[in-house]
């Protein structure tokens, strides 16, 4: 009676064995484009801290489809991977990678104006009431619903607003977003307010939930950009597959309830305070976040906010409302913020105590070593499960490197990457731009796989600490976005890799006869060569190093100084 259950145990045993053994070392790597979902074909992918770590050619490029397999025994646990293409931001995986994983590429601008192709969504809207001579206009917003992490992170929201301007009674011309709308109305008896039509941009080719947000303003306050000064009233969503610019008349049909009541005792006096009254609505791609309401304050001015907010009905039956409020620094550029999340299921009329915030994490940096301070409080909040950094260089707003990390760990190195890797940090001492760590430690829940593709989907807590940092001196960099006033923008060199022949590219040549100092630096900051010569004032020139005097294979620094200058290239040299 027990054999055959014995055979049949020790067969599925063996199955399982057989088939660890041929799936350990294996791990495939997909990049896609973080906003289309695309696959990203011939991005560059590195599996390890290092070229050659932790085994042989671990790295390359990836296939039309965008994925790339990586096969070696030392593929074991948890990987850490980066991965990057030109125009988006290098993203690193901190030892979360086993089996298969893949990467959203963000773009590496972060402006207000969208990458590649976009379509104007203009027309005027229905439904939205008004009130004659009451001192007060009537105004919508018509904007596309987003994604939570759109209004909570950093990143910019994909869609851009242009300025009309608006000639009003009273208050004269006003500069108002292109997506404001001021249906006709009479205030003070004579005066007629008008503004019918909106219009926005959005990437093309994707479908969009269109939502037309009404409120009612004072006369003196229109054209404030603060909904402190709006009392939102209606809403209204239409879903719209975009393939070109379209007009669209979407209507604002579902009244909003102002009996939300929400407090932040945890609010350090000296903060700015904020409150949201937001619902998720459930879509294929992920859910997306209609802002039904905002209210901030200072926290010593602040005992409670009053924000509308509506329960599922009709059109937005499926929608899911709850509330969230941050506190941060007052400055125009915050250093530092801290977030709570109530997804606890939101019945109006409603009260909320949004308390229990994580602390705010304290930073260092030690060469390419990055370290946070604890930012859990036992017994208060929970753990907080993921790190994520994000490298930046302001002015200019490029988003270059961004790295998540498991939270636990409380410090990363940046990896070293092979020759041919795009991006990098900037040598921002060639340049007057900053160099910033922004770090979000928070507690999103699930794989790794959906935690990135949307960070914000589960969190209840995050905080985020930014500082300027030093571009660390053992890793690849890249040249500045931006340049002094006349200054050359970087020189390259070929080819690459090279095999000891090796000419300067000029991208604005030196006059002739002009000297030029050299050096060459490995990774460790030891200086190999230097010397002098006198630029032929061409566009291309043999490097003085060429041939006998190439050093030996590696990865190496050529720094350049003349006439005020400097430039820096980076030099790959193989057997």
């Amino acid at each position: 009676m027990n054999r055959p259950t014995r055979t049949l145990v020790t067969s599925a045993a063996l199955s399982t064995l057989f088939a660890l053994v041929a799936h350990a070392g294996v791990l495939r790597v997909v990049v896609h484009d973080a906003r289309t979902r695309t696959p990203i074909a011939g991005a560059f992918v590195q599996v390890g801290s290092a070229p050659g770590a932790p085994f042989a050619n671990n790295w390359g490029a990836t296939a039309a489809d965008g994925s790339i397999t990586f096969n070696d025994a030392a593929l074991v646990g948890p990987q850490t991977v980066t991965a990057g293409a030109a125009g988006f931001s290098l993203l690193t995986v901190i030892e979360a990678a086993s089996d298969s994983i893949t990467l959203p590429l963000h773009a590496e601008t972060i402006g207000a104006t969208i990458q590649g192709p976009k379509a104007e969504i203009s027309g005027t809207t229905v439904g939205i009431q008004t009130a004659n001579n009451d001192g007060n206009v009537d105004v919508g917003v018509v904007y596309p619903a987003l994604q939570l992490a759109d209004v909570l992170g950093r990143r910019t929201a994909p869609v851009e607003i242009p300025t009309d301007q608006v000639s009003l009674p009273v208050v004269g011309a006003k500069d108002l977003p292109g997506n404001i709308v001021i249906p006709r109305q009479t205030e003070y008896l004579v005066y007629r307010f008008e503004k019918p039509n909106y219009h926005f941009f959005v990437p093309d080719r994707d479908t969009y939930d269109v939502v037309v947000l009404a409120g009612r303003a004072s006369v003196s306050n229109l054209g404030s950009a603060s909904l402190n000064d709006v009392t939102t009233r209606r809403v209204g969503i239409e879903r719209v597959a975009v393939n070109g610019s379209l007009s669209l008349v979407p209507a604002c049909d579902v009244d909003l309830s102002p009996t939300i009541t929400v407090r932040v005792p945890d609010a350090p006096t000296g903060t700015a305070v904020e409150a949201v009254s937001v619902a998720d609505v459930p879509e294929p791609g992920g859910p997306r976040t209609l802002l039904y309401d905002l209210k901030s304050s200072m926290a010593q001015d602040l005992d409670h906010f009053t924000l509308s907010g509506l329960a599922p009905t009709g059109d937005l039956s499926t929608s899911v409302p709850y509330v969230a409020a941050r506190y941060h620094d007052p400055a125009p550029s915050p250093a530092y913020e801290a977030g709570r999340v109530d997804r606890r299921p939101l019945t109006l009329p409603a009260t909320r105590s949004v308390e229990g915030f994580f602390l705010v994490p304290q930073l260092s940096q030690n060469g390419s070593e990055f370290t946070w301070g604890p930012v859990g409080r036992p017994g208060i909040t929970t753990d907080p499960t993921w790190a994520i950094a994000n490298f930046r260089l302001e002015p200019g707003s490029r988003m270059l490197w961004e790295v998540w990390s498991p939270a636990g760990r409380g410090a990363f190195a940046l990896p070293g990457l092979a020759p041919g890797a795009p991006g990098g940090l900037p040598d921002s001492a060639l340049v007057e731009d900053h160099l910033i760590w922004d770090l979000l430690v928070a507690d999103p829940t699930g794989p790794i796989q959906n935690v990135l593709a949307n960070p914000f989907a589960t969190l209840t807590r995050y905080s985020r600490r930014s500082m300027q940092i030093t571009p660390p001196l053992l890793l690849p960099r890249l040249a500045a976005a931006t340049h002094e006033p006349g200054s050359a923008r970087p020189i390259a060199l070929a080819p690459q890799p090279s095999r000891g022949e090796v000419d300067i590219v000029w991208t604005r040549p030196p006059q002739p006869g002009d000297e030029v100092q050299w050096s060459l630096v490995d990774v460790t900051g030891r200086r190999v060569n230097t010397g002098r010569f006198r630029a032929l004032g061409t566009e291309r020139e043999r490097a003085p190093w060429s041939g006998a005097l190439a050093p030996a294979p590696g990865v190496y620094w050529l720094d350049l100084e003349m006439s005020g200058r400097h430039e820096r290239a980076r030099l790959v040299v193989v057997h």
